[in-house]
């Protein structure tokens, strides 16, 4: 591989991540990252069960446009200025699972999905 084609390659990844990050917004549910309180069976916590947390690891890499959210109502008054920016953001929707929820389908495969990203940024 090239470095011409990594730097491509690079920057497919960045807007990969990018697009995904703003994927609810598209009614796409994909995520980048896992975070939140760690139980067991009875609720209790797990010893030694590590929560990252991805906004001050953003902000520690530089970035200054991070966004975390809460709940929905936060983020429903935030998404406009998070989306809406120059430069690099990170947005952090923190969310609670289910036990036995189900994950929302994807609206079209992903092969299709990252092919219209690439089309939409004139990569190659």
């Amino acid at each position: 591989m090239t470095d011409r084609n990594r730097v491509r390659l690079s920057k497919l990844s960045v807007a990969l991540i990018a697009a995904l990050a703003a994927a609810p917004v598209f009614a796409q549910s994909t995520s980048a990252g896992v975070g939140g309180r760690v139980v067991d069976g009875s609720g209790q916590p797990v010893a030694g069960a590590g929560v990252t947390d991805y906004a001050t690891l953003a902000r520690g890499a530089g970035i200054k446009r991070v966004y975390s959210f809460d709940s929905l109502d936060a983020w429903t008054k935030g998404a406009a200025e998070a989306l809406s920016g120059a430069g690099p953001a990170v947005i952090w929707l923190r969310v609670e699972g289910r036990l036995g929820q189900k994950t929302p389908k994807a609206p079209r495969p992903m092969s299709e999905q990252i092919a219209r990203l690439r089309e939409a940024l004139g990569v190659e």
